[in-house]
């Protein structure tokens, strides 16, 4: 359960679109580093395959959190 002083607590908006830019970036980051994985998984470059898919979830998990701050701020 949300604690009670979190969810009356209210982000300005410039914050709240400076966070959701952040996420869109991390997303961005994300997928372009998938892109790379796979070009190089095709072509068997095997650990530059793996350095990307990691690199990818890094991403990921940087967009959740802002995600996940934002959904407990209910913004």
């Amino acid at each position: 359960m949300k604690d009670i002083l979190r969810r009356h607590s209210v982000l300005k908006e410039e914050i709240v679109n400076a966070i959701n830019k952040q996420i869109k970036m991390e997303a961005q980051s994300s997928a372009a580093y998938l892109a790379m994985a796979a070009w190089c998984d095709t072509r068997g470059y095997d650990n530059c395959a793996a350095h990307f898919f990691k690199q990818s979830d890094e991403e990921r998990k940087h967009q959740m959190k802002f995600f996940r701050y934002l959904t407990d701020m209910e913004c």
